[in-house]
């Protein structure tokens, strides 16, 4: 059964959330929406405008999460409103309509205001990939988790109505961090990895604290086959945040590659301390386990998979023929120069009733003497798969035409008879007036016969 490993792809972006108007065409949601910021006491007149857009789209959300939890039938899914709100994010489209400087509350503020786009049948496909990819859903929720912080801070400068510039900036930097991801996260998508790689690396210059990007751009570089690359990321994005599963499994597979099975092992299971519901990590675990000739645990963790898996597309059966394989695995019997009624005794002793029986000529075994088997002397054999016996027939017979000696000189007809792989027997001498001196006047076996070699 071939492997299946599994990535998990963090998609980081700035989910949010207001009010405006919706119009529904065509299965495209169109959305006008305004967002505010205020200026002053460290908030320039730019940060304030990444807010306000901040602010717009978060208000976008609000708008289609109300509008589609009404509406959620059409695309045959239940889901909430939040949840609508956290699938939405990563495929809203927004283009900037008008920006204005404005007066709110004695404060000068800036309004701007965006339309926001959501392809439904987009939302119909992350809905289905969640449904049956319980990961991309844990993804998109750690996603909010950190967009909402964010967002936390900003509202925080506005509640005081006045601004910390250190903070400001940094909160700044950190919505521009996610624009970048943004596009690296497509580029990766269309397996541009070079041009991913320069958008996550510009996002971590911005904000070099979020783990999901050392996450995205590890996969990046594990794309390229820049192992070390990959492994160092993984480790930033692990300390900067130990408690994100995702980055383990995914510094596991870094580790598959390069066969270290010790370290798969390792990362897998941190991965499955920190959520033991990871249907993709006991797969992938079992498959470790399974390189490291561990085949209780391997079993262990593909029954715990199936268990909790949420898979509908057929892998479920393949693993529990997988199960039932390594269940009767054995290691092969040296069966070699054994008897064929002693090799089969041997292999039903240990539950390998499934035999097949090939012959070969052999000039070195005898007949009815076990040449070689497959598997090989120690390795898994099971009976799903079974056993090939390879029996030897003795020595081959080969067989050569007997030449037409006849009025040759027995010099000669020695030589044919050796160049035929025949040998010469008993030679007769007779006086015939008749015949030639020194000629050949009959052979005991007549020309063209076939004859066994060495006769």
């Amino acid at each position: 059964m071939n492997k299946k490993i599994l990535a998990f792809i963090l998609i980081l972006v700035i989910s949010l959330v207001g009010d405006n108007s919706i119009l529904l065409e065509d299965q495209i949601i169109t959305i006008e929406c305004i967002g505010v910021s205020y200026i002053g006491s460290g908030i320039t007149v730019d940060d304030a405008k990444k807010f306000a857009v901040n602010d717009a789209k978060r208000n976008a959300l609000e708008q289609v999460g109300t509008y589609l939890e009404s509406n959620i039938t059409v695309l045959d899914h239940i889901v909430t409103k939040d949840e609508i709100q956290t699938y939405t994010a990563g495929i809203l489209k927004t283009d900037i309509i008008s920006t204005k400087k404005k007066v709110v509350n004695d404060v000068f503020a800036i309004e701007v205001q965006i339309k926001a786009q959501i392809d439904t049948k987009f939302l119909d496909e992350r809905l289905s990939n969640i449904s049956s990819d319980s990961q991309l859903k844990k993804t998109l929720e750690e996603q909010k988790k950190l967009n909402d912080e964010l967002t936390r801070q900003i509202k925080e400068l506005k509640k005081h109505n006045k601004g910390f510039e250190k903070n400001s900036k940094k909160i700044a930097r950190s919505l521009e961090s996610g624009d970048w991801f943004e596009m690296g996260y497509e580029a990766y998508k269309k397996e541009q990895y070079d041009v991913a790689e320069k958008y996550y690396t510009k996002a971590i210059k911005l904000d070099p604290d979020i783990a999901v990007i050392y996450n995205n751009r590890g996969l990046v570089y594990f794309a390229m086959k820049e192992h070390d690359k990959a492994i160092k990321d993984f480790n930033k994005g692990i300390k900067l945040n130990p408690d994100l599963a995702m980055i383990y499994n995914n510094a596991s597979l870094v580790y598959y590659d390069l066969k270290k099975y010790d370290n798969v092992v390792k990362y897998f299971t941190k991965a499955l301390k920190i959520d033991p519901t990871l249907e993709e990590v006991y797969y992938n675990r079992g498959f470790a386990y399974y390189k490291l000739n561990d085949y209780p645990s391997c079993i262990q963790d593909l029954k715990q998979y199936l268990k909790i898996s949420t898979n509908k597309s057929g892998e479920d059966y393949r693993v529990e023929r997988f199960i039932k394989k390594l269940q009767s695995t054995v290691k092969m019997p040296d069966l070699k120069n054994i008897k064929v009624d002693d090799s089969v005794s041997k292999l039903n002793n240990i539950g390998i009733t499934k035999i097949t029986k090939e012959q070969e000529f052999s000039d070195n075994v005898e007949k009815d003497i076990i040449i070689n088997t497959t598997p090989s002397f120690g390795d898994d054999a099971n009976n799903e798969d079974g056993v090939v016996l390879v029996i030897s027939k003795g020595p081959e017979v080969k067989y050569s035409i007997m030449p037409d000696l006849y009025n040759m000189s027995l010099s000669k007809a020695k030589q044919l008879i050796n160049d035929a792989d025949l040998k010469v027997g008993k030679i007769i001498e007779v006086t015939d007036i008749d015949k030639g001196f020194d000629r050949i006047i009959g052979q005991s076996v007549k020309k063209g016969k076939e004859v066994e070699q060495g006769t």
